[in-house]
């Protein structure tokens, strides 16, 4: 993000951490330029991680081709979600991928 060069409508451009989304603060911007050659158009919303006492806050921006909205960050952080589960489960001590599962009979 810091070095993602984008083109707003309006001509500003600039890297996404200069857009002026200050923290805590969501901003959509739609048909935005991204890189200095501009050689993809893309809807970008841009918001804040909410941080804790071991993180500072930190930019996020979703590019998509789907208007940019709350909806669009609220899709990425459930995505993240499932993402952060799947990657707990492989690498949190149950080493899912490399378990042998077997069907037992059915008692009857």
């Amino acid at each position: 993000q810091r070095n993602t060069i984008v083109k707003q409508e309006n001509g500003w451009q600039g890297r996404i951490d200069e857009s002026g989304v200050m923290t805590g603060q969501r901003r959509y911007f739609q048909n935005v330029w991204l890189t200095q050659e501009e050689k993809l158009c893309a809807n970008l919303s841009v918001t804040w991680t909410d941080g804790d006492d071991k993180h500072a806050p930190e930019l996020l921006a979703i590019m998509s081709d789907e208007t940019a909205c709350r909806a669009r960050l609220r899709e990425y952080g459930a995505r993240m979600c499932i993402e952060q589960s799947f990657r707990d489960d492989k690498s949190g001590g149950f080493d899912m991928e490399h378990r042998k599962y077997v069907q037992r009979p059915k008692n009857g």
